[in-house]
């Protein structure tokens, strides 16, 4: 099984970049120990964490933000990586996943979480793994 179950993203527009994983979480640590300090709690400390991040231009591997595929919805994803496209800033550095079926058939994709959509081949999508794009 490889290290990274999503696949590659398409490369964000210079000068943002994926941090690598430990990047990542060394600074989800520092915002959660932060946030600790304040009487804040875990999952407002992250909010706020990838937001400051996004600020520079700075986001998180997809593999870290998503749970593994369970093959019951289509595995594409999309990352919120402009301010300007999100209704809920809350979601500003997060990654979407599809809620279509696997092999849906279009490379358009959707989140039922917040109605986020998206292509392929975009800057911050990650396609469907190949088993997901074939149809019966």
């Amino acid at each position: 099984m490889s290290e990274n179950p999503t696949g590659a993203p398409v490369p964000l527009p210079s000068p943002m970049r994926y941090l690598t994983n430990d990047e990542y979480s060394t600074a989800i640590g520092y915002a959660i120990k932060a946030g600790a300090a304040l009487d804040d709690n875990e999952v407002e400390s992250r909010v706020i964490a990838r937001a400051a991040l996004a600020s520079l231009g700075l986001f998180a591997p997809p593999d870290l933000e998503v749970s593994p595929p369970d093959g019951s919805l289509c595995s594409a994803l999309g990352l919120r990586w402009d301010i300007g496209s999100v209704d809920d800033a809350a979601y500003i550095g997060m990654w979407a996943e599809c809620s279509r079926e696997p092999g849906h058939g279009t490379t358009d994709h959707v989140s039922e979480v917040d109605w986020v959509r998206w292509s392929d081949g975009e800057p911050g999508s990650v396609p469907a793994r190949p088993a997901d794009t074939e149809t019966a």
